[in-house]
């Protein structure tokens, strides 16, 4: 079950996404951020890194400014024996008492420090392409409202959002040196850059957060004006008051246009449902995915694949190539029963569109016939629309038992060893099956 955005939203995304549908440069600029992929980013490592140093108790303030001190304090003996103010005994005296006094001052702070040491890893490779990214929408003016907010959520008061994050990169593998070179040790510099990428933290850990969010907002609607980009003729839904997925010439999203056979589909008020049948390989599970792709496409603030959808805010749900379970012990109908009531549940608190494949083939076709029965009549009287498909011509009887629903079906044609579809939505109830003859095409006789 998908939970979509609101109408408002979605118009709000038809203006990025027609904005942005031809800056084919700034897609290439997104796609290639950062020394490696893109596609590496891990928005959640970022997230669990602020999450974990938030968890951890702060180092104190002053700790920034004492630590270099201390260690140029410290540092400047060997500069005193270079210009005779000591000699080589008291040397080797001070740099005694500076290794006990560097331990003294480091060690109420050790654990805090081997913690940020350890986990300045994981953020390591995702904070070049978060610059990157961050700059890449510094850089931008934009007309439409969405977009305009984005940039303002990355360009606030002070330094651009990118030069913070570069700066706490230069922190990170800073801190990481150390691990390659020991001696660094001795200057502290652990606690050091430590305290430096903590200070970060409590000042931008909110903010990073934020513009990670921002990005991931930004990227999406990228996504979505490449896809509008290269389906140009696909159009952006309108939506209405009253329950309704009312669709001209609807075809599946991801069926080249050369092979997409299109087919109109109205559910409203008078029509709830759809019981598709048809024989198989006939279109009837291409048909429902078609559906249900639109109408998360037309709920994201994409175009769809239609030459008109209007739709209202409706929530999709979907039983489709449910599984048994050997580990849970449950079978395949128990599987799907447990996902219909989730769908009837869920339309009792909000409008729902409902696709169903082969509903139901887990059982005896009589028991069959009175469970889907009871199925869409609960799904009925609490409001949803939706489709079901089904080779069991028994429960085609649903639509004309009262109950607000339509039959329609796919049909193939040829005979002996040949089939022909043409994947055409027709109304009204199937007549034949085509189940002998795919049996009959494989060589299978009653001789073997």
């Amino acid at each position: 079950m998908t939970k979509l955005a609101g109408p408002k939203e979605v118009l709000e995304r038809h203006a990025a996404v027609s904005e942005l549908r031809a800056r084919h440069d700034l897609r290439e600029r997104v796609a290639s951020a950062g020394r490696s992929s893109v596609f590496t980013f891990r928005p959640r490592t970022m997230q669990s890194w602020v999450g974990e140093i938030s968890s951890q108790p702060k180092l104190p303030a002053w700790l920034h400014p004492a630590a270099p001190a201390v260690v140029l304090v410290l540092a400047a003996i060997p500069f005193l024996y270079w210009f005779g103010y000591i000699g080589l005994y008291n040397v080797w005296f001070l740099l005694a008492a500076w290794l006990v006094i560097e331990g003294l001052f480091s060690y109420p702070f050790v654990k805090r420090v081997q913690f940020i040491s350890e986990s300045a890893d994981a953020p390591s490779a995702e904070l070049p392409i978060l610059a990157d990214l961050l700059e890449i929408i510094e850089r931008q003016q934009f007309a439409s409202p969405l977009l305009v907010a984005i940039v303002n959520r990355v360009q606030r008061k002070g330094s651009p959002a990118s030069r913070r994050v570069r700066r706490l990169y230069r922190f990170v593998r800073l801190l990481l040196w150390r691990n390659f070179f020991g001696p660094l040790s001795l200057l502290l510099w652990g606690t050091q850059f430590a305290t430096a990428i903590d200070r970060w933290h409590r000042r931008h850990g909110s903010d990073l957060l934020e513009w990670i969010s921002a990005i991931a907002e930004f990227e999406a609607l990228v996504s979505l004006s490449t896809y509008a980009f290269e389906h140009q003729a696909d159009v952006f839904p309108e939506f209405a008051g009253e329950t309704l997925f009312d669709a001209e010439a609807l075809g599946h999203p991801l069926l080249d246009e050369s092979m997409c056979v299109r087919n109109d589909v109205r559910l409203d008020a008078a029509s709830r449902f759809l019981i598709v049948s048809g024989s198989n390989m006939s279109g009837k599970s291409t048909f429902l995915r078609a559906v249900g792709a639109n109408a998360v496409l037309a709920r994201v603030g994409a175009p769809v694949r239609c030459a008109s959808l209007r739709l209202s805010e409706i929530e999709l749900t979907a039983a489709i190539r449910l599984q048994d379970s050997l580990a849970d012990g449950q079978s395949h109908f128990f599987a799907e029963m447990q996902r219909l009531r989730r769908i009837i549940d869920l339309a009792a608190e909000r409008p729902v569109l409902f696709i169903v494949d082969e509903i139901m083939s887990g059982t005896n076709s009589k028991d069959r016939r009175i469970a889907a029965e009871w199925v869409m009549s609960a799904l009925v009287h609490r409001g949803a629309i939706g489709l079901i498909t089904t080779h069991d011509l028994t429960l085609t009887e649903i639509a004309s038992n009262g109950l607000p629903g339509r039959n329609v079906y796919f049909e193939d044609s040829g005979e002996g060893g040949q089939l022909h579809f043409d994947y055409k939505l027709r109304a009204g109830l199937l007549t034949h099956s085509n189940a002998l003859n795919i049996v009959r095409m494989l060589g299978i006789n009653a001789s073997g």
